[in-house]
């Protein structure tokens, strides 16, 4: 049985090719303690997300393995992230700082974790799918 948490997800989408992941505070907070700590395969089951998403996913699933940078991916209705213990930890550290330096209600409020930025994290795979996490807010509100 998953672990609830205010979390959403929403695929990549035909104007956007990114997957995005939906927390308030509380829920980012908590993730950064999950990916500091992973040590084996955590599921979470996932809310409605704020706004118009079409096809939101069910589930998010996170696989801790022995090597590796983290890919993320969409399969089926679950946004699947896979990686290192130590490639965790690297979005683990870049959550907190987000969440420390931003107010997640405001609307619009996110970040990008992909190999486009400048440097890009060795953390994270080439051929992952690019990750957004935003605050709960809608940019709607």
């Amino acid at each position: 049985m998953g672990t609830r948490l205010h979390m959403a997800a929403a695929p990549p989408s035909d104007t956007d090719e990114s997957a995005v992941l939906f927390v308030d505070h509380r829920a980012v907070t908590a993730m950064v303690d999950v990916l500091h700590e992973i040590v084996h395969e955590r599921l979470f089951v996932l809310e409605a997300p704020p706004g118009d998403v079409v096809s939101p996913l069910a589930l998010l699933r996170l696989v801790c393995t022995e090597c590796g940078p983290l890919r993320v991916d969409v399969r089926g209705n679950e946004l699947v992230l896979v990686g290192a213990q130590a490639s965790f930890r690297g979005l683990a550290d870049e959550l907190a700082e987000f969440a420390a330096q931003n107010d997640l209600e405001e609307p619009g409020m996110h970040a990008h974790f992909d190999r486009s930025q400048d440097p890009p994290p060795s953390w994270i795979a080439d051929e992952s799918l690019p990750l957004v996490v935003a605050g709960w807010v809608s940019d709607a509100t």
